[in-house]
């Protein structure tokens, strides 16, 4: 009955494999022979009944799981997710154990299996995210970590959800033995069954676009920016730590957000208030974010991660408890946070994204409540939304004894559209595209970022001179080009005549040395002069040719027989002196031929037959010497003309070389070359303490001495209203500034907007206006113009206080710009940005300054919410963080925080202090805010907050206590008021030293105040409750 029942089972679970989708067509082979041979074993099998039905539904369960591995979706229906393969390679069986250490026990899981019946097979099925470890034919089911099962990318997607199994030799091990065509039938049947059933599912599985999990969400590239400063990779941070500069190395804590709250005059109900904050992060699914990476795969990418909905935490799951038996102060709770992100910062993981902290003491019935959160999930506004919903909705539930329940569950999120995830699903480049097209859209906005911030934070400086010097250096280098040419066409002449006279050289130089080679070659004989017996040497070739000459062509020897027969001498004498040569014969005289006998008459003839051949050796004697003393000359003489060549060419080069290095120079001076020059990051003159000791704390980041007193006591903050008359001045101004240049445009026939135009204006500062009846009609059509905010007036006129007070003529300062969207509250969605001022050109007004303010916001807005500028920065080399910074909330944005439940002094960061009276009892609690402290703003030294409402616009100075004082600051306030008031639109434009002139007669008039400042009427004060009408809020602090 038994082995019936098992056969049931096997075939039910077959029935139900072959019904499951599958993303492959095809199932391996070895998984449906494994089916068949666990079914025909089975069947074969007779071991006991109770053995066989208990391992039979174990290795069933585990061989159903073999052929597919499925998930359920939200509706409850099973989703396939990846196909089974089993490793028996032994490599891969090692890494699996090493893999198997980071599971549950495997004894609990076998002990429970063993316990079960054959009648529980069904109830035994696996559920999603299993692992199975078969030993034997026993298999063993295994809970693996979600940092197994995590995908971390689209191409490793099926490599990081295969779930594996790995057998084990033991003696119950089914036998194989089985018949090849019963293995085979059973294959073919459950093939073709699920080839029928996948193919819907194998076209949706293989479409391009990636599709999110509800329980995850792709970080932003602000979020990824966070985690790679936190979570550095250990390769690239091996590799680079003696290359980056010091000034780059952040510290991980920086990016840490924190919040105290002092809770007196009741006992603080912590389960209550832990429910509350679980709802909270329930609501705001984004503080539950953990992000994690797999470090077993190279380049993996980063996911984030949030809990379901209908996750149930416990108390202490984001709320920690600490008791305190001794007095609790603020000193001690600024320490303890600081510890505890010091930890999270050494752990290099970003796991813990948002916790609260609750400090509380047995000596003191106050207690301190200290919300943390990081950068990755939230902005310092994100932290007062949060904050403010959590003691709203404690205070809502403490004071309803027996609703507390009802309150919880009545509670919804203030964000009426999306959350963060959904923003972070439709990001530009991310939702709705492949992971190739992600990578090229991010990397076309990563270089337009550097464009912008290059250009903004790197300038190219070029010093050229003007006037009439320079009027100078170009005629001057005009002249120098005129000689330059000239000396070049005689370079080139004197080039070309030198090498003319080489050659001629080099040919007679030839010659002569031919003259004598041939002369030492064919020998020498001995010549006598006949008349003067001078001894000379004559070469056998030239005694040769003096022969032919004397004697005549047919001459073969010096013999004279046969010039004697040519000039017809008698036979006696040719028989007595025919057999003398050349030599002897020349030399005969008249006494030895009267010795001889000869008649008169031949002796005559012999006589002057020797003269001429005298003559004729001696004439062709001097001719050699001649042409050798002709060659001599000429080589002479060219020598010199050569060396005079060479001495002209080298000086005409040397000439060319000088006025050529002048024109150079002179080139330079005209036209330099331009280089970088990173502008500098603005911070205010400080004053210093004696307990410095002349130590510079500034941009020095990893020095932690000044954070290590109590965080309350290191910011000041100091209150200021801008009266409405000077809000709409500045509307009325930038409005006028506007419909000017529309009227410029169409005087001179354009057509483009305002809102359109990219140019800077800054070129036509010294232009005036139209004429005084131009601006009367334009101030007269402002009441047909709805006021615009003012961020871009005040913005340049904290400018130029700056300047005035900093002595610095180009600076950067640092904006606080949001890129908030469809009233998203929750989130990081904000960054810090630099924006350049430059003050250098001569007699620049303020609309030149408000010029260079909205084409630095324009180009701002581009490029902030794609690209962290903190990523940029460390890629350009140049400053992150700014000392002096600015905030604005124009007025449409301040009407949207109002909705939210925020106030003023939430948005200015201010303390608030709010007293509860609870409902049904007699009791008040008081709840005060003591600080929020975001960690990077540890470089920042001086910052001004801007809100615009309505009729006025009111701020705060947010300073350190540690390097200014009130008086300083007071007095910084009321010029920058002084500045706002002299802003005005008229014919001629604003010149910024007629701004600065005003602080010397105006600065005086705002010392009305006790604190220096004239407080102005305004009809919300600081004080009052700022709650618009008709709007609920939970916040406590509206004012």
């Amino acid at each position: 009955m038994a082995t019936v029942n098992s056969v049931n089972t096997l075939t039910n679970l077959g029935a139900s494999s072959v019904n499951l989708k599958h993303p492959s067509k095809t199932v391996h082979r070895s998984q449906q022979k494994l089916l068949a041979r666990a079914e025909m074993s089975s069947l074969n099998s007779s071991k006991s009944t109770v053995l066989e039905s208990s391992s039979l539904a174990e290795f069933s369960s585990s061989v159903n799981l073999s052929s597919t591995n499925f998930k359920t979706n939200g509706t409850g229906k099973p989703k396939l997710t990846k196909s089974l393969s089993v490793l028996k390679n032994p490599k891969t069986a090692s890494t699996l154990s090493l893999q198997s250490k980071m599971r549950p026990s495997v004894a609990e899981s076998v002990t429970s299996l063993q316990t079960k019946n054959a009648a529980s097979h069904k109830a035994s099925q696996p559920k999603k995210d299993k692992d199975f470890v078969k030993v034997g034919r026993k298999s063993v089911v295994k809970k693996v970590s979600e940092s197994v099962t995590r995908p971390t990318s689209a191409s490793l997607l099926k490599q990081r959800e295969k779930v594996v199994s790995t057998f084990v030799e033991s003696p119950n091990f089914v036998p194989n033995d089985l018949d090849e065509s019963v293995l085979e039938k059973y294959s073919e049947d459950i093939i073709s069954a699920q080839n029928n059933e996948n193919e819907s599912f194998t076209q949706e599985y293989n479409q391009g676009q990636e599709a999110f999990k509800p329980n995850e969400y792709p970080p932003t590239p602000h979020q990824l920016s966070i985690y790679h400063k936190i979570c550095p990779d250990s390769d690239l941070d091996s590799d680079s730590t003696e290359s980056v500069s010091p000034k780059r190395k952040e510290r991980p804590s920086k990016y840490f957000i924190t919040q105290c709250f002092k809770i007196t005059n009741g006992a603080i109900d912590i389960g209550l208030l832990s429910q509350c904050v679980n709802k909270i992060a329930r609501s705001y699914k984004v503080l539950t974010t953990r992000f994690y990476q797999n470090s077993r795969i190279i380049d993996a990418d980063i996911e984030a991660f949030i809990d379901n909905e209908n996750t149930e935490y416990a108390l202490d799951h984001f709320t920690e408890h600490r008791e305190v038996t001794g007095q609790l102060t603020t000193e001690y709770v600024t320490k303890q946070l600081r510890i505890w992100i010091e930890e999270q910062a050494e752990k290099k993981t970003l796991a813990l994204t948002f916790r609260v902290f609750v400090f509380t003491s047995f000596e003191s019935p106050k207690a301190f409540v200290t919300p943390v959160y990081s950068h990755a999930v939230g902005d310092e506004l994100t932290c007062i939304v949060v904050s403010n919903e959590i003691f709203g909705l404690y205070c809502a539930a403490l004071g309803q004894e027996y609703g507390a329940a009802g309150v919880m569950e009545a509670y919804t999120a203030r964000e009426q559209n999306d959350d963060f995830t959904d923003f972070a699903r439709r990001f530009p480049g991310i939702g709705g595209t492949t992971s190739v097209e992600v990578g090229k859209k991010a990397t076309t906005k990563a270089k337009q970022a550097i464009v912008v911030w290059r250009h903004t934070c790197i300038e190219s400086v070029r010093e050229t001179v003007s006037g009439t010097e320079r009027t100078a250096l170009d005629a001057q280098r005009r002249g120098l080009l005129a000689e330059c040419a000239a000396l070049r066409v005689q370079v080139g002449q004197l080039t070309s005549a030198k090498a003319a006279r080489e050659i001629q050289l080099t040919a007679l130089r030839y010659q002569r040395r031919q003259i004598d080679i041939d002369n030492n070659a064919a020998g020498v004989d001995v010549c006598i002069d006949p008349v003067t017996n001078q001894v000379s040497e004559i070469s056998r070739a030239a005694k040769a040719a003096i022969i032919k000459i004397v004697l005549g062509e047919e001459a073969s020897d010096d013999n004279i027989a046969h010039l004697l027969q040519k000039h017809d001498c008698s036979t006696e004498v040719l028989a007595k002196i025919g057999h003398l040569n050349l030599d002897a014969f020349s030399s005969l005289s008249d006494d030895e031929l009267s010795l001889m006998g000869l008649l008169s008459k031949d002796r005559r003839k012999v006589l002057a037959l020797a003269e001429y051949c005298r003559n004729r050796v001696k004439e062709s004697m001097q001719e050699q010497t001649k042409v050798k003393f002709a060659l001599e000359r000429k080589i002479s003489k060219l020598q010199r003309e050569y060396d005079m060549c060479c001495t002209n060419l080298k000086a005409a080069q040397h000439s060319l070389d000088i006025s050529d290095d002048m024109v150079i120079r002179l080139g330079n001076i005209l036209n330099p070359p331009s280089f970088e020059n990173k502008v500098p990051v603005l911070s205010l003159e400080r004053k210093k303490t004696p307990s410095e000791n002349g130590h510079n704390f500034k941009n020095d980041e990893n020095d932690d001495t000044q954070w290590r007193q109590d965080y309350n006591q290191i910011w000041g903050f100091l209150p200021f209203e801008i009266d409405g008359s000077v809000v709409k001045n500045l509307r009325e101004f930038k409005e006028a500034c506007k419909m000017s240049e529309r009227q410029q445009m169409k005087n001179r026939g354009k057509s483009i907007p305002y809102e359109t135009k990219e140019s800077d204006n800054s070129s036509s500062d010294n232009d005036d206006c139209e004429s005084n009846d131009t601006t009367s009609n334009i101030l007269g059509d402002m009441s047909d113009i709805k006021p615009q905010n003012s961020k871009e007036c005040c913005l340049a006129a904290f400018a130029v206080m700056l300047k005035h007070i900093a002595g610095s003529e180009k600076f950067l300062i640092g904006l606080h710009e949001s890129f908030r969207k469809n009233g998203l509250l929750v989130g990081p969605v904000s960054d810090i940005v630099p924006i350049k001022f430059d003050f250098t050109a001569k007699d620049v007004t303020f609309n030149a300054i408000i010029s260079q303010v909205r084409i630095a916001l324009r180009k701002c807005s581009q490029v902030t919410a794609e690209t962290p500028f903190a990523d940029i920065a460390d890629k350009l080399d140049v400053d992150s963080t700014f000392p002096i910074q600015f905030e604005y909330y124009p007025e449409k944005e301040t009407l949207t925080w109002r909705h939210a439940g925020l106030s003023t002094r939430d948005l200015l960061r201010m303390k608030a202090f709010r007293s509860i009276e609870l409902e049904g009892n007699s009791c008040i609690i008081d709840i005060e805010r003591l600080w929020t402290v975001n960690e990077q703003s540890q470089a920042c030294e001086f910052k001004l907050i801007l809100v615009e409402d309505a009729e006025e616009i009111v701020g705060a100075i947010q300073y350190r206590r540690s390097l200014y004082d009130d008086d300083k600051v007071q007095k910084w306030i009321a010029k920058f008021i002084t500045t706002l008031e002299g802003i005005e639109f008229g014919p001629k434009k604003l010149a910024i030293s007629n701004l600065i002139s005003r602080y010397y007669s105006s600065v005086l008039l705002h010392n009305d105040g006790e604190d220096g400042i004239n407080k102005h009427a305004s009809k919300r004060s600081l004080a009052s409750i700022s709650t618009l009408p008709g709007t609920e809020t939970n916040s406590l602090f509206n004012m």
